[in-house]
């Protein structure tokens, strides 16, 4: 069962007056490697600094207004609290985020900036996403899930429009997956308009609950979540994003946390971009030699977010030269 595309396309009329289309950016320092065209499409530039708000904003949009007047909550481990702070900011709603207490600092700063009202709760995003559903129904909040939410994945979805304008002869996309509200989406409107495409998911190392469960047959939960790709950090996925997941994307592949801090830093010497490990790891699946048949491809890997400070950017450095891996 995939979102219908009708739905995904509506998203885009809702989301047009707010958000830009984000740009491509060929990645010559991939292609001579990979022996493909590589396109980097760039949502780390939307105004929330990743894709989510496009989900976020679709799920606020599809609000009753008597409902978006009495606000919204989330959990987040950072970016979908930071596209929903965005979002409510343009539509003036109040909206509080549920963060837990490993995340950054800075990610709340971000979050009370664009006027959102944030909580610390507990060790990990599952203990944070119950205590929101605790709030919001005793608040009567709208609870906005991450990626659970047929509005969530249309709006994620719309990246594959855009897409499928820019590169109309596209072959290959690459999305990680945390939840897999993103992959859900792409994977919908790719199923309907160029099912030829291939669409490949990529989770790091100790974050890898989605590729888990489709080797179970059935959702499985990480007993924790151990990989510096916070962005990724749920312990399971759940039902409609598996199904989607299961029936409209080719493979789900691992890479480690160093493969995607290698490729961090090579994205930020040679294409001038600072982007999260959520990101990265999309340039770390190809070159990983675990998806076949890329030769001579058109490859869009999304670059989701970049929702990273210097400080860990420098300690992920420091941590593979330590280790003894170019850097």
């Amino acid at each position: 069962m995939v979102v219908p595309i009708e739905e995904i396309q509506a998203a885009r009329e809702r989301l047009a007056p707010y958000l830009p289309v984000t740009p491509l950016k060929r990645a010559h320092s991939y292609e001579g490697q990979l022996k493909a065209n590589i396109l980097l499409k760039l949502d780390l530039f939307q105004p929330s600094g990743s894709f989510k708000v496009r989900g976020a904003l679709n799920a606020m949009l599809s609000l009753d207004p008597a409902t978006r007047e009495r606000g919204v909550i989330a959990s987040s481990a950072g970016n979908h609290g930071l596209g929903l702070a965005y979002a409510s900011a343009q539509l003036g709603t109040p909206a509080t985020v549920v963060l837990p207490e490993s995340a950054a600092p800075k990610r709340a700063e971000l979050i009370r900036r664009f006027g959102a009202t944030v909580i610390q709760h507990g060790p990990s995003w599952s203990e944070a996403n119950r205590k929101a559903l605790e709030i919001a129904k005793e608040r009567d909040l709208a609870f906005i899930s991450p990626f659970d939410d047929p509005a969530i994945i249309a709006g994620q979805g719309t990246i594959a429009l855009e897409l499928l304008e820019q590169v109309p002869d596209l072959d290959v996309i690459v999305c990680s997956v945390g939840g897999g509200g993103l992959i859900s989406g792409v994977a919908s409107a790719i199923k309907a308009l160029r099912p030829q495409t291939r669409v490949i998911g990529v989770e790091t190392l100790g974050s890898d609950s989605v590729a888990r469960s489709l080797k179970a047959g059935r959702i499985v939960e990480r007993e924790e979540f151990t990989s510096i790709a916070t962005s990724l950090a749920t312990k399971s996925t759940a039902p409609l994003p598996f199904s989607i997941i299961r029936d409209a994307v080719e493979r789900v592949e691992i890479v480690s946390d160093e493969e995607a801090m290698v490729d961090l830093l090579q994205l930020l010497d040679e294409e001038k971009l600072l982007t999260e490990p959520a990101a990265s790891c999309t340039l770390s699946v190809l070159r990983s030699g675990k998806v076949p048949d890329l030769h001579g491809a058109t490859i869009v890997p999304i670059i989701c977010g970049a929702n990273v400070i210097l400080d860990q950017v420098l300690q992920w450095r420091e941590s593979l030269l330590s280790s003894g891996v170019k850097a």
